[in-house]
């Protein structure tokens, strides 16, 4: 995926399950490129609907500082 300025989040139709929010979204390359967020869910089954969602990672890496200092993103709300 190419870098994309101003995006706030990346739309993924691809299996993602329980457990894989926090965890990297990588590219062919190897490269992470964001961190997995969010998943639709079938009402009442807990099963991924498909459609998910990824934080970019310039997005991720702008927010760690004040993550680390304030333990919230001040200036990058999601």
């Amino acid at each position: 995926m190419p870098k994309s300025p101003g995006v706030k989040a990346y739309e993924l139709e691809l299996k993602h399950n329980q457990g894989n929010s926090g965890g990297p979204l990588i590219d062919s390359y190897g490269h992470v490129i964001g961190v997995n967020t969010a998943t639709f869910t079938r009402k009442g089954t807990g099963i991924s609907s498909g459609v998910n969602f990824a934080i970019p990672i310039d997005t991720v890496v702008q927010s760690v500082p004040n993550l680390i200092v304030y333990g919230t993103s001040v200036s990058n709300r999601f």
